[in-house]
């Protein structure tokens, strides 16, 4: 797909410490070592390298390949790896050099991801995954024994901590290794524009068939039906069983309609007991109609023309509204 941008990548020392039961299209064996890249500031010649494909805001991670196969929660087809380095789309180089995050909000190494957090993240897939709740499939978990450094060389995880290069909240740098039907988000409908964005929304709609097994695509009125549609479901459902995101925007939704990066999801009571409960399910639910916005204003014209914006918000309210529990039908009484 032309959205995406290669992203140059050395293939690094790991060990497998999680894999996914269920059946992958590429052999994976916990203990064992993994066809893990990470991405390098200064491809070397020296050094085995390939390329990855990387998007506009996507920081830490980049599509390794694509490869079809049904798992829980449909079909899949973007492989992609999370906490390979400071990836930087659209910036000369792309790839910048990792070091410690100050932030006291968010302590941590920038382009890495800790174990911690992986396994949350995948955790949450599961329960998502579970009651019906569309997102990527945590594939594995691989433990990082080298990165690359400003150079283009790989150096152990003990040698990047004694050069400062790791936080020390960062305990155990990992790879999370998903899968995506689509990877794109409707954030990238920002980055990119004419047939670019015709391709990507093609891409969209011929994904959607095949994992719909429907004889044609949809037409892109009935795409944007069926996005705003979805969407409503997929937070009713979400708010159905306690769970609140926290972090919905457009980062954060696939143009296949996933909700994806689950590291900020919280449980919250069905009954909403308190005033904060019920200000994270509204926010989640205002957050979502924002985004909504956000994927209309984009579409090339005259594809965004076929509804109008507050048409997509009637849409994707009445399907929140069939899809939340009764006693929950407050959230959506005044729209």
């Amino acid at each position: 797909m032309v959205s995406f941008r290669p992203i140059p990548a050395i293939r690094v020392k790991n060990k497998v410490l999680w894999k996914s039961r269920h059946e992958l299209p590429f052999k994976v064996k916990v203990g064992g070592s993994a066809a893990v890249y990470f991405a390098t500031p200064a491809p070397s010649p020296a050094e085995s390298h390939g390329v990855l494909e990387g998007l506009f805001q996507h920081g830490r991670s980049a599509t390794f390949g694509k490869a079809w196969f049904k798992g829980p929660g449909g079909l899949y087809r973007d492989i992609d790896l999370k906490g390979i380095g400071h990836i930087s789309v659209g910036h000369e180089p792309p790839v910048k050099h990792i070091s410690p995050l100050a932030q006291a909000a968010a302590p941590g190494t920038l382009g890495l991801l800790d174990r911690s957090d992986a396994e949350l993240e995948r955790n949450m897939a599961h329960k998502f995954l579970k009651v019906g709740i569309r997102t990527a499939l945590p594939i594995a978990i691989v433990e990082l024994h080298e990165i690359v450094d400003e150079s283009g060389h790989r150096i152990s995880i003990e040698e990047a901590r004694s050069r400062g290069m790791l936080h020390a909240e960062t305990k155990q740098p990992v790879v999370l290794v998903r899968a995506f039907l689509k990877k794109e988000r409707i954030s990238n409908l920002l980055d990119v524009k004419g047939r670019e964005m015709r391709a990507m929304i093609d891409d969209a709609k011929a994904v959607l068939k095949r994992e719909q097994k429907k004889s044609r695509s949809m037409t892109d009125k009935e795409y944007i039906k069926w996005f705003a549609q979805n969407l409503g479901q997929q937070i009713a459902l979400m708010h159905n069983k306690g769970f609140v995101h926290g972090y919905l925007s457009e980062h954060n939704i696939t143009l296949d309609g996933r909700i994806v990066d689950l590291d900020s999801v919280e449980k919250v009571s069905k009954e909403l007991r308190t005033p904060g409960e019920q200000y994270a399910v509204r926010r989640d639910y205002d957050c979502a109609k924002d985004a909504l916005d956000l994927f209309w204003i984009c579409l090339p014209r005259p594809l965004g023309l076929t509804h109008s914006s507050e048409e997509l918000h009637k849409v994707f309210a009445d399907s929140y509204r069939g899809t939340r529990r009764p006693d929950m039908q407050w959230i959506v009484q005044h729209e």
